[in-house]
């Protein structure tokens, strides 16, 4: 009878990967984590071969074996280690415990089977010795190694079924079986690595927080003991997994804290090598995806999602361009599928083609998608083939941000989405982290980035004025200790202009201590984070800060109902205004008001009243471009400035709002139906005083004239 398999070793994926490979060869495993556990195994059981990591909790792997030797067990044992062996010991292990295999963590799997499979028992009763052997599958095989789990299954599955038809005497039927035995070893490793990957950012997370109490607490043993062995963990299984980059960072954080000694002045060096290791490990663990078959596929970190209505087979360069560009493209082929997506997941911005359907109904679905995200305008852009092209009012009416004619410049596309994404209410809150590491400022792109957060690193701290004026960050994370230009010194430049006076400003550093945190005040920080730094702490501080300052929603970003209020609107307007003077571009201005609302509210009563604004206001959320300026203006008003359209243009579409508002009916508390008009009047640049109270004033003349003559009026020159 063949006798069981003991693994031990502290890692339950390290442990579990092994015991498969055997498993699947017919073998018994047991599965210890503990020294004590395996002495509970030996009661009842007689295992023919032990496999034991060096590092074990509460012992060592050195003085288990050195315990079976003297109990008088003489099987096979192979001995694992994360960290090589000095000479002294190798002759140790193998002369005096007579250790019969030493191996350095990370394993390669297929290896590591290959160089014990001499010091196995013979395999069980009915398993051909060929299913034992890793070898490769012939080239002329159908049955080729897919990359996925999910598909190695499949092949799996057809081979067993190609295997039942065989006779067992043909060399087809051998070839066969061979194959099989290549294929299940990488779908359990496939399995194997998909699992890990799952829990390795647990792990590291653990291990973050274990090395930072381990630095606030330098002589708190138990923290340390704890650091050194998730490292020494992770360093062995997930080099043997395949994560080469997260094993060596944890590798090298084992050998440091090994050498670390609270006494040592010198300690300062070892922690900033600590902290790089951690941020290097941290990257590459929150960059995995699940890896399959072998093959690693890396992960599209998007930075916005835009809705592209096309027919894709006539957008394949612009959809790789959009990949290209971290935008991730929901593509649909029909308005009930951007309807279906727009309700279902965050939409930026949104690409139309006007050859999919007819022009009434992608310009309906621009507005219900809009309809869809209260409280941001999402920009859109429509794509024409030149035959029938809507008239310029439509296309200011429908919220035409970009109209591009058909076909267009990949480039040319990905540009436009991206300034309607910052422009339309999908920006994202910016963060600017200044660090002559990139190796940190890589570590901060990534966690904040995957919080929708937009990054800019700058790693020359020399140059932070010209860096804020081009980013227009809305919070500062800044290293203390950098060469040329500290920490301290960048914060004070910045406290002593008046634009960044108040900008909340963050400081990265390794002095927790009282002097730390009175130098860091003293300097103008905000607040500090102390290294190493712990992602959720990280993402925690951010966001707290982003929302205190109100940082989180930008100037001209729309509030709880996508309207701005009156003094935002006048602010925002006046620099409209200067940018249309400047660059010579067009700008037109809107004063609406609903006719007789006090007649309405008498009538038909305050929630009749209150229903007419209502609508009113969300008609004038759903239209118009992204960029545009929309604020409650009084009791039934509303105010609108919209940049780089005519003041002839608007009015033509201001009539088409119209239009449409008068034909809503609305019902009463008394369910009676009723309908109201809207009036308005409108002012511009060029033509009318470049101010925005002349420009106003103008457009409330115009409409305090026009609803004089006849309500409903939408009147743009004077009377």
């Amino acid at each position: 009878m063949t006798k069981p398999i003991l693994i031990l070793d502290d890692d339950v994926h390290f442990r579990g990967l092994i015991a498969a490979l055997f498993q699947t060869r017919g073998y018994e495993v047991f599965e210890c984590r503990t020294a004590r556990e395996a002495q509970i195994v030996f009661a009842d059981n007689d295992p023919g071969l032990a496999i034991v990591d060096y590092r074990l909790p509460e012992s060592d792997g050195i003085s288990w074996i050195s315990w079976l030797r003297e109990s008088g067990r003489n099987f096979p044992v192979v001995f694992c280690s994360g960290t090589w062996c000095d000479e002294k010991t190798f002759n140790w292990l193998r002369n005096i415990l007579r250790v019969s295999l030493i191996l350095r963590k990370p394993i390669v799997p297929e290896l590591f089977i290959q160089q014990i499979e001499n010091l196995m028992p013979p395999p069980p009763v009915g398993t051909p010795k060929d299913e034992f052997t890793i070898i490769t599958p012939p080239k002329a095989s159908q049955f080729v190694a897919p990359v996925s789990a999910d598909d190695l299954k499949l092949q799996i599955e057809k081979i067993d079924a190609a295997i039942s038809k065989s006779s067992p005497e043909s060399s087809t039927h051998s070839q066969l079986v061979s194959v099989r035995s290549k294929l299940v070893v990488q779908q359990l490793l496939a399995e194997a690595k998909q699992t890990y990957a799952l829990d390795l950012p647990l792990q590291w997370q653990a291990l973050s927080e274990a090395v930072a109490l381990t630095q606030a607490e330098p002589n708190n043993q138990i923290s340390l003991d704890q650091a050194v062995q998730l490292s020494h963990r992770i360093r062995g299984t997930a080099g043997a997994m395949g994560f080469r980059e997260a094993g060596d960072a944890a590798g090298k954080i084992e050998d440091l804290l090994r050498r670390f000694d609270p006494t040592d002045t010198l300690t300062e060096i070892l922690w900033t090598e600590i902290f790089r290791s951690l941020t290097d490990g941290e990257v590459s663990v929150r960059g995995l995806s699940l890896v399959v078959g072998g093959k690693k596929m890396a992960p599209t970190n998007f930075v916005s999602n835009v809705l592209v209505l096309c027919r894709p087979e006539n957008f394949e360069k612009q959809l790789e361009e959009f990949a290209n560009a971290k935008i991730e493209a929901l593509v649909c082929d029909s308005v009930s599928s951007a309807l279906s997506q727009a309700k279902s997941k965050r939409i930026d911005a949104a690409v139309f083609d006007l050859t999919v359907a007819e022009e009434n109904q992608i310009f309906h679905v621009a507005t219900q998608i809009r309809e869809t995200t209260p409280g941001k305008a999402i920009g859109l852009a429509f794509i024409s083939s030149g035959q029938n092209a809507p008239d310029e009012a439509s296309l200011a009416y429908a919220g035409s941000s970009a109209f591009l004619w058909s076909p267009v410049p990949a480039l040319d596309l990905v540009e436009s989405v991206q300034r309607m994404t910052r422009i339309g209410g999908g920006g994202r809150p910016k963060v600017l982290t200044v660090d002559d590491d990139d190796a940190l400022t890589n570590f901060i792109q990534t966690i904040l980035g995957g919080e929708n957060i937009d990054v800019e690193a700058l790693n020359k701290p020399i140059q932070i004025l010209n860096i804020v004026e081009q980013f227009q960050p809305d919070l500062i994370l800044l290293d203390v200790m950098m060469p040329g230009l500290s920490g301290y010194d960048v914060c004070r430049l910045l406290r002593a202009t008046d634009k960044w006076a108040q900008i909340p400003i963050l400081f990265l550093t390794s002095r927790s201590d009282a002097d730390g945190r009175a130098s860091a005040f003293q300097a103008g920080a905000t607040d500090f984070l102390s290294k190493p730094i712990l992602a959720p702490e990280l993402v925690a501080r951010v966001r707290a800060h982003l929302s205190q300052s109100g940082a989180q929603r930008h100037p001209g970003e729309r509030i709880h109902d996508g309207l701005v209020d009156r003094k935002e609107f006048i602010e925002s307007a006046r620099a409209m205004i200067s940018t249309a003077k400047t660059g010579q571009s067009d700008m037109a201005l809107c004063l609406m008001l609903v006719d007789d609302l006090l007649n309405l509210s008498i009538v038909h009563g305050l929630n009749g009243a209150d229903a007419v604004e209502k609508a009113l206001g969300d008609m004038l959320r759903v239209h118009f471009k992204a960029e545009s300026l929309r604020a409650r203006w009084g009791e039934g008003g509303f105010a609108l400035a919209v940049p780089g359209e005519s003041r002839s243009t608007i009015t033509e579409a201001m009539q088409m709002m119209a239009d449409d508002f008068s034909s809503i009916v609305f019902t009463d508390e008394q369910q009676v139906e009723f309908r109201t008009t809207f009036s308005a009047g409108l002012s511009g640049v060029p033509g009318d005083e470049l101010t925005i109270e002349n420009l106003m004033n103008m457009a409330n003349i115009r409409m305090t004239r026009g609803r004089q003559l006849k309500a409903g009026s939408i009147v743009s020159v004077g009377n």
